[in-house]
């Protein structure tokens, strides 16, 4: 009875007056856990982590959401974002409070909530994807690299299909250039944001067309119209796509020719809808990287 007695009244110590619910950390990070992980993976520094956050005011009002890849070069930094991941585990929820201003100078500014002041109190609510270490994250980015450049063209008739985009580019009057896997690109508009690479999350829209220009796949049947993932991670898009994202950058828009090796393959896609062995062009904006 004592013992029971005695951990209550550490409980109630450890619960913060001024945020019911929260652990108050000796940093003055508000800390309360969500879900539970039976995931050992926690972060340190050099850490690679790719995480959910949505942050909130007092009035539970949205500031900002998304998904983002951070390099955690420091894990002494108190009493803001970066503790509040090395709180959780791989896969665990936790909610935390803390000032504007520490979320700034963990991100360097990258992140910005315009017209609020640094003493705001962020609620921010995050969920952390992947933990992964520098040579981890290094050894899936080489073999991801390797899987893109990886193309066997046997079982395809490649003379007919080059044929078949040469005269496309001619009857659009465009000039792409091309890759050693096939993948030929034209530049529509020039973006001047944040370049993609291997693990960032990235928003983006498309059109997807057969190259009598007929459309069969486009981002606006999703949500919001755009499409998200961590790059070459979730495999959430062809080949072909994912090969191109690695040398865009925000605000890009890029035609996309695609034989079909690098494309929907010699089955076809799952939807039945584009039939096997077949090239295609996509145009892609991407909207946001992070």
């Amino acid at each position: 009875m004592r013992i029971i007695y005695f951990i209550s009244i550490l409980l109630i110590v450890s619960c913060s007056d001024r945020f019911p619910g929260y652990d108050e950390q000796d940093s003055g990070l508000y800390f309360k856990l969500i879900t539970i992980e039976d995931s050992s993976k926690r972060i340190s520094a050099t850490d690679y982590a790719q995480f959910k956050y949505v942050f909130t005011d007092y009035s539970n009002t949205e500031l900002a959401s998304s998904r983002i890849l951070l390099k955690v070069n420091d894990t002494d930094t108190k009493g803001g974002l970066l503790e509040a991941l090395t709180l959780l585990n791989e896969k665990e929820v936790g909610e935390f409070i803390f000032p504007l201003s520490k979320l700034k100078s963990d991100l360097d500014g990258s992140l910005s909530l315009q017209g609020i002041s640094d003493t705001t109190m962020l609620f921010a609510k995050l969920l952390i994807d992947s933990v992964y270490s520098e040579v981890g994250f290094e050894s899936a980015q080489d073999k991801f690299v390797d899987w893109v450049n990886q193309v066997d063209t046997l079982d395809f008739d490649v003379f007919k299909e080059q044929q078949l985009l040469n005269a496309f580019e001619i009857d659009n009057k465009i000039k792409t250039k091309s890759t050693a896997t096939g993948l030929r690109y034209f530049k529509v508009k020039n973006g001047r944001g944040k370049s993609i690479s291997f693990g960032k999350r990235i928003e983006l829209s498309y059109t997807g067309h057969f190259l009598n220009g007929e459309q069969f796949n486009s981002t606006e049947k999703l949500e919001n119209g755009v499409q998200d993932f961590y790059v070459g991670q979730e495999l959430q898009v062809i080949k072909g796509i994912e090969e191109a994202l690695l040398f865009m950058q925000e605000g890009d828009i890029v035609m996309l020719l695609l034989p079909s090796w690098i494309a929907f393959g010699e089955n076809g896609s799952s939807t039945g809808i584009v039939p096997p062995i077949t090239p295609v062009y996509y145009q892609i904006e991407i909207k946001k990287v992070n």
